[in-house]
């Protein structure tokens, strides 16, 4: 497990040595660690669900895991419930990932001001929009999409179990042999031949 958390930790440090400037220095100018461990006071969470909580954000904020996968992945590491998950993912949007969205527009906007080039596109899907105010950095929409699609599947699954237990799993295939009821076939009736006689019929007695 350990050496999982440093090989990713080492991916993350490689991600961000290829950041666009703008985008390392907007990630940097929000305190989300500082937000992330403020939750064990008030949502009771213990180091270690911190930690994977810590590490799954930034994976995310170095493009290394779609923000899509984000709530599984919390959900499967720190062990919480669907409503739980849906709770903490819309304030992670709202605290972080909102925040940086908005610190990487200004970045963008000052270097633009300043005739600075900067190759930066400005995230359209996986942030939040700044004209819609309703939209999410991480679009909730999806994320509780795929959490339902997940819990259809193995609703699935389940049904389709138990469904085959109750309907056909005792029941045998009929399976065709050389004995079956089709390749029995018809007792042949017996055949009658003509006796033949061997005796001459020119040296037969009169009486015969």
């Amino acid at each position: 497990m350990d050496n999982t958390i440093d090989l990713l930790k080492m991916k993350i440090e490689r991600a961000r040595e290829v950041l666009p400037p703008e985008t390392l220095v907007a990630i940097d100018a929000v305190p989300w660690r500082e937000v992330i461990y403020n939750m064990r006071e008030r949502k009771g969470f213990n180091l270690t669900q911190l930690e994977d909580l810590e590490l799954e954000t930034e994976l995310v904020l170095c493009g290394l895991v779609p923000p899509e996968k984000y709530p599984n992945e919390l959900a499967t590491r720190m062990g919480l419930s669907l409503p739980q998950v849906t709770v903490l993912v819309e304030e992670m949007n709202d605290l972080v990932f909102k925040k940086i969205r908005e610190e990487l527009v200004k970045k963008i906007s000052s270097n633009k001001a300043l005739g600075l080039d900067t190759k930066t596109p400005i995230p359209s899907n996986n942030f939040v929009n700044t004209e819609d105010a309703n939209q999410r950095t991480v679009d909730i929409k999806v994320i509780k999409q795929a959490i339902a699609r997940k819990e259809e599947d193995e609703n699935n699954l389940i049904n389709s179990i138990l469904g085959q237990k109750l309907s056909g799993a005792h029941i045998s295939p009929q399976t065709k042999t050389e004995y079956s009821l089709g390749n029995i076939s018809r007792a042949e009736e017996p055949k009658t031949t003509a006796k033949s006689s061997s005796v001459d019929p020119y040296r037969m007695n009169p009486g015969e």
